[in-house]
């Protein structure tokens, strides 16, 4: 099996399975409503709806532990086990991931009051067990806040379609409340608008990453992990001559017309991408890694058109001229193919055409100098994730 696809595999299944257990999650919170209405066994036995739930609510926790132990064994985000056990003890996004954890820990807690239910009052397991309403919305926040695929179509789609889920079995509930029913369905629809008007100010607009608190030791981490994985330990593949790559992730926008692509690449190499963008201007600079953070050049954009763009990209002793075509690019994402295009100049003309992007105007260098800030900070943001995912 291909090396970078076995380190990068804890990241995907680190993100899948926190989505996995987020949609467990939402099916047992539903189902667990449904079970409080007396009126749901007219039409579904409750054997089966017990059932259902029961068995939901164990793949959520099992869906939980694949979660955490992957994001231990990540070696981008290197968690330790007291950042995935205990609230506000990690330097990552500590609130939004302190909010999953809280979650779980709260499942746990509801979980326990059911094996202790013949040693305590039915009113106090049953105050226990409404602890449950909590679990869905800090599990909602956690996602929002942490995931890397939170702005992408399919993720919007689920978190979209869950709170309606949860929303809709609420107020089916509440109609067997005589007294509080319309108060309980008032104060579900407030609370989930408040989570919309957040996740549109917050994870869904630019400079959510370094707003989040993603920590400032993982803006270096691709120079911390190349400098710890020596060429001895993982060989650096040149390009290929046939280098074709499928290429998509997510834009980030930074000050005035300054963008930045990041995202991944799968084809004749698997590779982690970073393009930074200055549309009035038409130039840039690229940034290729290897999928487990290994540097594999870097270099100017020399022409961007919107809808292409040709680099030159350089390192270890050698340097490609690279073609990216763009088919999609907009505030949420981008995708395309990056091709390679022939070699490139001498290594002393890239880094001098390198360095006359950064400062090739003097009035511009404060300006720049901040955008080159925020490049930096938003470069940890989609490990992070990671929206994770979401995570």
């Amino acid at each position: 099996m291909d090396t970078n696809f076995d380190l990068s595999l804890t990241w995907y299944v680190a993100r899948g399975s926190g989505m996995v257990a987020y949609l467990l999650l939402t099916g047992a919170v539903v189902l667990g409503i449904a079970l409080n209405r007396r009126a749901a066994g007219r039409r579904v036995p409750r054997l089966l709806l017990d059932a259902a739930h029961r068995w939901l609510t164990l793949g959520f926790f099992a869906f939980v532990v694949v979660h955490a132990a992957t994001l231990l064994l990540d070696p981008f985000t290197r968690f330790g086990l007291r950042d995935v056990l205990v609230p506000f003890a990690s330097d990552y996004r500590p609130l939004w991931l302190s909010l999953g954890i809280i979650a779980v820990e709260l499942g746990l807690a509801v979980g326990a009051s059911v094996l202790v239910r013949r040693w305590i009052s039915y009113r106090t397991w049953h105050a226990l067990h409404a602890l449950t309403y909590l679990l869905f919305p800090l599990a909602l926040l956690h996602g929002l806040g942490t995931g890397t695929d939170t702005r992408t179509l399919w993720a919007t789609a689920i978190y979209v379609g869950s709170v309606l889920l949860v929303v809709a079995a609420i107020a089916w509930r509440a109609r067997s409340l005589a007294r509080w029913g319309r108060p309980a369905v008032a104060a579900t629809s407030l609370v989930a608008v408040g989570v919309l008007f957040w996740a549109v100010t917050g994870p869904y607009a630019p400079g959510w990453a370094v707003a989040a608190g993603t920590p400032d030791r993982l803006l270096d981490a691709p120079a911390e992990q190349s400098a710890s994985l020596t060429v001895a330990d993982v060989p650096v593949p040149a390009l290929p001559t046939n280098l074709d790559v499928r290429i998509s992730g997510e834009t980030l926008t930074g000050k005035g017309d300054r963008i930045l692509l990041r995202g991944t690449g799968t084809g004749t190499m698997p590779l982690d991408v970073a393009i930074g963008l200055a549309r009035r201007q038409g130039v840039g600079e690229i940034q290729l890694r290897t999928v487990d953070h290994v540097p594999l050049c870097s270099g100017p954009v020399d022409r961007f058109d919107g809808a292409a763009l040709t680099a030159i990209c350089a390192g270890h002793g050698r340097s490609d001229r690279l073609v990216v075509t763009l088919d999609r690019l907009d505030d949420a994402g981008f995708s395309g193919v990056l091709r390679w295009a022939g070699p490139g100049p001498a290594l002393a003309e890239v880094e001098a055409n390198a360095r006359g992007y950064v400062d090739d105007d003097e009035d511009d260098h404060g300006e720049r100098e901040h955008w080159d800030d925020d490049h930096d900070r938003d470069r940890a943001a989609d490990h992070d994730d990671d929206d994770d995912d979401d995570d």
